[in-house]
């Protein structure tokens, strides 16, 4: 027979689901009895120690469902903002759109801000000589400033004058996902390469249009190209990652993450996306490395530039967030409740924190800081979601407060 319960200690271990959710896993352990040097073993019926086992079994049972139903509410909690995310940044289009042509002056005074100069020369230039790099800059200049069906109507006279200039199908395609007229933009990326087979900014583009679109299988075979062609295309390779993740396919996400890395690693988001894949991998020493690397690149110069190319600012509550999961997976109860509370120091509304942190201080025996933590879910997200939580709370300490 199993020794007698003195009190129950809780170990809980939360794990994270991706591209596309996260998941807290928790598990209650007890701790036993001294042993007495010399126990005597009462001789039961079988009837007896049926209904005995049933007995320690019941709140094993109870604790268990306890466990399953914190489960499902804490995904509710969490899965809003890790989402947002991640799908923010997956379906993101660059604020600014492509220019790859030969430079011209008109470009530079855009460059520059001055549109209305910029858009006077180009003008005055079409008139003189009809050049398509003019009137492939005036419609990048349209697009820049927001006037994307200005921007169709200049590119449509491009075509008009030449065909097949390559350029302006690929800008094309840009302003059409911008106005959300994916099939347009498919059809604008499939002509640009058409006429140049070889541009890897155009496969990359029509990757993302298919992500876009729901067909990460196309999105993958467009980045391969874009890589095969270009093989120091950091951004490619990172949303090639981003593809394989959403199909769960994590070695081939960490594989394509370190290229990106490798080429291009300094700013936070694929440093963040290979923590997330490992963590998926249950890597998790790795994963708080990667996530760690993330927070130290988001201060950077270049990191901002790109928050402001992309328009996504990374929810670095979140990230410490996720670091606290990890170390309670590795039984790193201090360093979790430090992560958590990193992640509160930076938004405090963040309820996924607030409830890891409760965790770690079950864990930790401070159980009154426990039920500070349950009451400020308890006010985030009401007494619904965090009943579950306060259930542990009184059934392991009797504390707790509706």
């Amino acid at each position: 027979m199993k020794k007698t319960m003195k009190k129950k200690h809780v170990v809980i271990l939360v794990i994270l689901t991706n591209v596309v959710s996260v998941s807290l896993v928790l598990m209650f352990l007890s701790s036993n009895q001294p042993q007495q040097e010399t126990p005597v073993i009462p001789q039961t019926s079988n009837k007896e120690s049926d209904h005995s086992q049933k007995v320690q079994e019941e709140p094993k049972q109870t604790v268990k469902k306890q466990i399953d139903s914190i489960i499902s509410h804490y995904d509710t909690i969490k899965s809003g903002r890790y989402r947002e995310f991640m799908d923010n940044y997956k379906f993101a289009i660059r604020k600014e759109p492509p220019y790859t042509a030969k430079s011209t002056i008109g470009y530079f005074y855009a460059k520059s801000g001055d549109y209305e100069k910029a858009t006077k020369f180009c003008e005055e230039n079409i008139k003189k000589t009809s050049s398509p790099a003019d009137f492939y800059t005036l419609a990048w200049i349209n697009a820049k400033i927001g006037k994307y069906e200005e921007a169709i109507i200049v590119s449509k006279k491009t075509i008009t004058h030449n065909p097949e200039y390559p350029k302006i199908w690929h800008l094309m395609g840009w302003v059409y996902a911008k106005l959300g007229d994916h099939d347009k933009a498919v059809q604008a990326c499939n002509r640009t390469l058409k006429l140049d087979p070889r541009a890897a900014l155009s496969h990359y583009g029509l990757g993302r249009i298919y992500i876009m679109l729901g067909k990460p299988e196309k999105a993958i075979e467009s980045y391969k190209q874009a890589v095969q062609l270009q093989s120091d295309f950091a951004e490619a390779y990172l949303f090639l990652g981003l593809t394989y993740a959403e199909l769960g396919d994590y070695k081939e996400a960490i594989n394509a993450y370190s290229e990106a890395i490798f080429i291009d690693g300094y700013y936070p988001e694929p440093h963040f996306f290979l923590g997330v894949a490992y963590d998926e991998s249950g890597q998790y020493k790795k994963a708080i490395e990667s996530y760690e690397e993330a927070i130290t690149w988001y201060n950077t110069r270049k990191s901002k530039e790109r928050i402001n190319s992309l328009g996504i600012k990374p929810d670095m509550a979140t990230i410490n967030c996720i670091i606290g999961v990890c170390h309670l997976r590795l039984g790193q109860k201090p360093k979790a409740a430090a992560a958590f509370k990193n992640s509160i120091n930076i938004d405090d509304s963040h309820a996924g924190a607030h409830y890891g942190l409760a965790i770690a201080y079950f864990l930790l025996d401070q159980k009154d800081a426990a039920i500070e933590e349950y009451e400020a879910v308890k006010t985030l997200k009401g007494e619904e979601m965090a009943r579950p939580l306060f259930d542990i709370i009184q059934m392991t300490t009797g504390k707790g407060q509706r």
